[in-house]
């Protein structure tokens, strides 16, 4: 699986992710200051996930019925690097197919409906 963080995501958990093999590119990395349309035409075009803590990507899928590769929408309050890399850590471990689908990664719980 590839993953595209957006800006929001802490450039240290990318890092992180990045030392246990994870294939994933931040936003900024492309360009600086991407609305979230083109955030999703990048994702379509590298077959990418896209994470991120930014609510209105759903809303932008669903409405736009665009065909991106899945979301990880983290809602965790603690900005912990260890402790959102634990917890993404433990959703790719977890073999749960996140592919084609709209993950809402919380603290105590993962929800899971198809895109």
């Amino acid at each position: 699986m590839k993953f595209l963080a957006d800006e929001n995501i802490p450039v240290e958990l990318v890092d992180k992710l990045r030392e246990i093999n994870i294939d994933i590119i931040k936003v900024e990395n492309i360009k600086v200051g991407l609305k979230d349309e083109e955030v999703i035409r990048i994702a379509i075009k590298q077959k990418r996930i896209i994470i991120t803590f930014d609510k209105d990507f759903g809303e932008l899928v669903y409405k736009g019925k665009a065909k991106v590769e899945g979301i990880i929408l983290i809602r965790i309050k603690s900005f912990q690097i260890n402790f959102l890399f634990q917890s993404f850590k433990q959703l790719i471990e977890s073999k749960i197919n996140i592919k084609n689908k709209f993950v809402v990664l919380e603290e105590k719980s993962v929800r899971i409906k198809k895109l």
